[in-house]
């Protein structure tokens, strides 16, 4: 019975490990880049509705602050992949970040030049389209790495069943 014991906690340990370890550091890690993209996008705005230098300048270097939050938060991301699911869908989101920060350096300019049509078009075309797959990606990250805790939680209920059963049939 003792034997049993230890083998079914060292069960219940694993499984708590994959959430503890991976599971909800990967959610919380892409939750906080989502936030940082968000900001990083919501500056843009605040950019192209902004007449003013100064404060154009306050949001660039926001912007350029945000961006390096979302590149440190993409580098602890990457330190927790277990699966070529997480990989590619990672992989992705990399691709779709550098596509969304190649047309900011792009509108960003604009902006400053002060040709607030182009800009605007810009932000609600290729920016807001550019930006959406990065959304969608982290978001499809976020899921992943939740429906891994949610398994992982499932399987420790199998494990606390099995376990009572057998202790009963066994006393």
């Amino acid at each position: 019975l003792g034997l049993f014991a230890l083998n079914r906690l060292a069960a219940v340990g694993a499984e708590s490990n994959v959430i503890s370890e991976n599971a909800l550091p990967s959610v919380e890690a892409a939750a906080k880049i989502l936030s940082d993209a968000l900001d990083h996008r919501v500056n843009e705005a605040g950019h192209l509705l902004t007449t003013n230098d100064e404060l154009r300048t306050r949001r660039e270097e926001n912007i350029a602050r945000l961006r390096r939050e979302v590149e440190d938060g993409l580098g602890r991301f990457a330190a927790l992949i277990t699966s070529a699911e997480e990989q590619a869908l990672f992989d992705r989101l990399r691709r779709n970040w550098s596509a969304y920060q190649t047309v900011n350096a792009t509108l960003l300019p604009i902006s400053r030049s002060g040709d607030a049509v182009a800009a605007e078009a810009l932000y609600s075309g290729e920016a807001r389209d550019a930006f959406d797959k990065v959304r969608a990606d982290l978001l499809a990250l976020k899921d992943l790495n939740s429906k891994a805790a949610d398994d992982a939680a499932d399987r420790l209920e199998a494990v606390e069943a099995a376990a009572n059963v057998a202790i009963i049939v066994l006393i």
